[in-house]
């Protein structure tokens, strides 16, 4: 399985969700320093899903992202937050190319951190980012 290892293993850390990720080291998909604020690590993981699969028509896409979102929030967030001290990012895409509100957040950030970086507008870092 690929991924990013959580950097530390659990320590008896007690959850509130029976969801969450207990076994020793999490796998998640990507970690970087300095999107929310400089120095600090991020985890995040994503998820894309088929807004035209059978057991996805039963919601919106709005309601199906948010369900996602949470589910992802549930299983990774108090682990990386307790035991990692880092924050966690949920970026859920549908195939038709909707985007969670976390993510939709998450690309505009690096897309400023990008165009502060490189001179381009933020419009055009976001095109290029999506």
């Amino acid at each position: 399985s690929s991924g990013i290892n959580a950097e530390y293993g659990l320590t008896g850390e007690e959850f509130p969700y029976r969801s969450t990720i207990t076994a020793y080291i999490a796998r998640l998909d990507v970690s970087a320093r300095g999107v929310w604020s400089l120095m600090e690590k991020i985890f995040l993981d994503v998820r894309v899903f088929n807004v035209h699969a059978s057991s996805n028509t039963k919601l919106s896409i709005e309601k199906e992202i948010e369900n996602k979102e949470d589910e992802k929030n549930r299983a990774y967030r108090d682990r990386v937050l307790k035991v990692d001290k880092s924050l966690f990012t949920t970026v859920v895409i549908s195939t038709s190319g909707l985007i969670g509100v976390e993510a939709d957040k998450l690309f505009k950030r690096v897309a400023a951190l990008l165009a502060r970086r490189t001179g381009h507008t933020c419009p055009d870092s976001i095109r290029y980012i999506r």
